[in-house]
């Protein structure tokens, strides 16, 4: 499965050092098995990407590029469709609009031969956007079987967030009133510490709206039905919420505190990368 990393300011830019700490754990816990390419976006709607792994030698770039934003949206991808290759790297763009997303779909048209399936999801909701965006993702949905964990970027400037057989965890930060979420609900306590977050969980088949370090439910919507799995990619580390079923969940704290452990022991050089 892939994993995408997200951090929002609540009206002001992230914190530096929580963003540095969220790319580094990017690096260190998920690149190494999502390494067909990486992608970043932010509110300016500027995109960074490769269909290289996401590591150390991209890391300056990204935080330079990336670390005065309002919001920023990192994309570590595994492939399942489409070849490892730039323009199949999230984040993907049409027009104004830009998605990323961890699962797999299929959708009623194919709009480009070769392409990730993502993309193609991207393509089938702005073919029906018009004026409403959130209209558009309830109808293109309902054609389009799978499972969706996704952020997409509007050409009015509106972020949103949803999902359907893919984990997502959101937390808030107290210190640094700032949002921030990952695939994996562990990373999270690896960037930040267990106990610095308030933890938030999505619901599946509703659509949020993200702004100033908000996160609103604003709509639901049904794909397609299908049968799944338990044992599906993108269901496989959990927290017990959702559709799955029989999953056993290894402590997230356990991990987050051994990996606490390791950082502590060998993290000093990182941090010269920014001195």
């Amino acid at each position: 499965m892939c994993e995408i990393f997200f951090i929002h300011g609540k009206n002001k830019a992230v914190q530096n050092q929580n963003f540095l700490n969220f790319l580094l754990t990017a690096i260190e816990e998920a690149s190494t098995s999502n390494a067909d390419g990486f992608g970043v976006f932010n509110e300016e709607g500027e995109v960074y990407k490769s269909e290289e792994r996401f590591s150390y030698e991209y890391l300056s770039e990204v935080y330079k590029r990336f670390n005065d934003s309002r919001f920023v949206v990192l994309h570590l991808r595994m492939a399942t469709e489409g070849a490892v290759i730039k323009k199949n790297s999230h984040p993907f763009r049409h027009n104004s609009n830009i998605l990323v997303h961890n699962g797999m779909v299929t959708t009623p048209s194919i709009y480009e031969e070769g392409r990730a399936d993502s993309y193609q999801m991207l393509r089938d909701i702005y073919k029906r956007k018009g004026h409403d965006t959130v209209k558009a993702v309830k109808q293109s949905l309902e054609k389009t079987s799978g499972s969706v964990s996704v952020f997409l970027y509007d050409y009015k400037d509106d972020l949103y967030y949803f999902r359907d057989g893919s984990d997502f965890t959101f937390a808030e930060i107290p210190d640094s009133n700032e949002l921030v979420g990952a695939t994996r609900e562990s990373r999270l306590y690896t960037a930040f510490g267990e106990e610095n977050l308030k933890i938030r969980y999505p619901e599946e088949n509703q659509i949020y709206h993200l702004k100033d370090g908000e996160i609103q439910e604003i709509a639901d919507f049904e794909m397609e039905n299908i049968t799944r799995s338990s044992t599906d990619s993108v269901y496989g580390y959990g927290h017990g919420y959702g559709r799955r079923t029989n999953v056993i969940k290894e402590s997230d704290y356990e991990k987050y505190k051994k990996e606490k452990t390791r950082r502590e022991e060998e993290n000093q050089p990182l941090k010269e990368l920014f001195e």
